[in-house]
């Protein structure tokens, strides 16, 4: 039993220091700005799918409309974290706008029918996302017309 415990504690050292060492070798090694892009980039991959993902349970009925309104919220916010032009920008942001507008058609023919899922909150609460999405969409470009 003592041979048995000291074969898994040196197990464990050798297993801690190959972490260790391979800690070391990774991506926190890279330089911050380079660590950052990462980030972004794969911050875009996850919020993607995680958007994908909620649309889909929306849909299916398992999902409240209020975490799909933040999904493709966080995902624009993705987007343009990683923008670096205006035209980048505006793409998320009208992005941002088209999804918000088809969720929110969809909310509106439920709220008209007085069917489960468009009851005045949710309708009311669709459409400020969508107005509030539109308004940044028409500062940027306004931004943008007025150049640096």
């Amino acid at each position: 039993m003592h041979r048995t415990l000291l074969r898994v504690m040196a197990f464990c050292m050798l297993v801690s220091a190959a972490v260790a060492t391979a800690w070391a070798d990774g991506p926190d090694d890279l330089p911050a700005e380079a660590r950052l892009g990462d980030l972004l980039q794969e911050r875009v991959v996850v919020a993607e799918k995680a958007a994908a993902a909620t649309k889909a349970a929306y849909e299916a009925g398992a999902a409240a409309l209020f975490r799909l309104i933040d999904a493709v919220n966080k995902l624009a916010d993705a987007r343009l974290a990683i923008a670096t032009t205006d035209a980048e920008r505006s793409k998320a942001l009208e992005a941002r706008v088209a999804a918000l507008a088809k969720i929110e058609r969809k909310v509106e023919a439920l709220h008209k029918e007085g069917s489960r899922g468009g009851e005045p909150d949710a309708f009311h609460t669709v459409r400020r996302e969508r107005l509030t999405a539109e308004i940044a969409l028409v500062r940027e470009k306004l931004l943008a017309q007025a150049g640096p």
